[in-house]
């Protein structure tokens, strides 16, 4: 197993493994409440005495020691999915211009599957689907496709 992990499973979750040491046992909400308050103690001058003293009357349970907080916190603050959730991407201008062009799509090949129409538009399927999820309601995608269709039978009984 990796050093550097540091596992926030509550130990209810973790009963089926064997333990061969007798440690307290937290949850994890005290590991995560403990975490945050090792984080911020610059900001709110906890001291270790009163981080321990706010541990017991919160939780009603012996504290655990002062690298056990650090350890929590690490794994809190310097996980990947910390990192990460700060990068989503937000939509490009040129996702924006793309909008009429999906609403003719939709009226030229009502049918169409989305990947099919994705690939037509020249656009990634997920940004489709976000585009459909955010600039569209069911009803106007209805809508556009039934009025594909009636130009459909119109063109067919043009040629008739």
């Amino acid at each position: 197993m990796d050093d550097d992990f540091i596992d926030l499973t509550s130990d209810d979750q973790k009963a089926d493994k064997p333990n061969k040491r007798k440690k307290n046992s937290y949850t994890l909400e005290e590991k995560i409440v403990g975490g945050v308050w090792y984080h911020e103690r610059l900001y709110t001058n906890l001291t270790y005495r009163e981080m321990q003293d706010n541990f017991k009357v919160r939780f009603n349970k012996s504290p655990p020691q002062f690298h056990t907080f650090r350890d929590w916190e690490k794994a809190l603050f310097n996980s990947s999915l910390m990192v990460r959730s700060g990068l989503h991407k937000k939509r490009t201008k040129k996702q924006y211009l793309q909008i009429p062009y999906v609403k003719e799509s939709f009226r030229s090949h009502p049918n169409l599957p989305m990947l099919q129409r994705a690939a037509l538009l020249g656009i990634p399927q997920t940004v489709l689907y976000t585009m459909l999820r955010d600039d569209f309601t069911p009803e106007e995608i209805e809508k556009l496709k039934r009025e594909g269709q009636k130009e459909s039978r119109t063109e067919n009984q043009e040629q008739d």
